[in-house]
């Protein structure tokens, strides 16, 4: 009878668990840039909402996989944005460059 009792207590807690949401247990974190494509004239504006203090690594990687720019952020909790003059970065050539964010 114990044994049972035990048994459906724990098929509750799995349950339980498979319809928790998962964003229930993750910080919020949204963030985005302002425009699709950028000349060296531009202005490059990260932001977004964060729901804690956070920090940020923001990188940028050139067509040919090598890393321009590796900055870290701290942001408090709330609306915020950081921005980047783009001719101050060393963008020699034209292509797509991506943009990481990595977060704590």
């Amino acid at each position: 009878m114990i044994l049972m009792k035990n048994q459906n207590h724990l098929l509750l807690f799995t349950l339980f668990l498979l319809f928790l949401p998962i964003n229930a247990l993750a910080d919020s974190v949204n963030i985005s840039i302002d425009l699709p494509i950028y000349t060296k004239s531009d202005i490059l504006t990260i932001y977004g909402n964060i729901s804690s203090e956070t920090s940020f690594q923001i990188i940028i990687t050139d067509p040919d996989g090598e890393i321009v720019f590796d900055e870290e952020i701290i942001e408090l909790a709330g609306d915020f944005s950081h921005n980047f003059i783009m001719g101050e970065l060393e963008l020699n050539r034209s292509g797509t460059y991506d943009i990481s964010v990595i977060y704590n």
